[in-house]
């Protein structure tokens, strides 16, 4: 979800059973319950909850992945895994959190450049 100290509003919510597909260039922070194939670029952030499903290629401010993750995704600041997040692809971010429990495989690049 967005960073507590921004107010952003929703740009894209895709529901628990729908699933959506294209390539997308989206302002606001996206939130996927269901599941998405495709492009997809976001000035702010994304967030898949533990049932959500990307699979293809991402440019967002930030992430925090629950559900599953395919693909390439470049984060311009924070990523964060949870528990019941997998990622499984290229993954380019400033700053990382993985907690325990979550599943990571693929190639990671961190920066650490963030300024926090």
């Amino acid at each position: 979800m967005p960073s507590k100290n921004k107010q952003e509003k929703l740009g894209l919510y895709i529901p628990k059973g729908a699933h959506q597909s294209g390539d997308l260039n989206i302002e606001g922070f996206i939130r996927i319950d269901g599941s998405f194939s495709g492009n997809l670029f976001c000035e702010s952030a994304l967030f898949i909850s533990a049932t959500g499903l990307f699979e293809g290629e991402a440019d967002v401010e930030e992430a925090e992945i629950s559900g599953n993750y395919k693909g390439n995704l470049r984060v311009r600041s924070r990523f964060s895994l949870t528990k019941s997040g997998t990622f499984n692809g290229l993954l380019d971010a400033e700053v990382a959190s993985i907690e325990a429990g979550s599943r990571l495989s693929g190639e990671v690049r961190i920066s650490g450049m963030g300024n926090e």
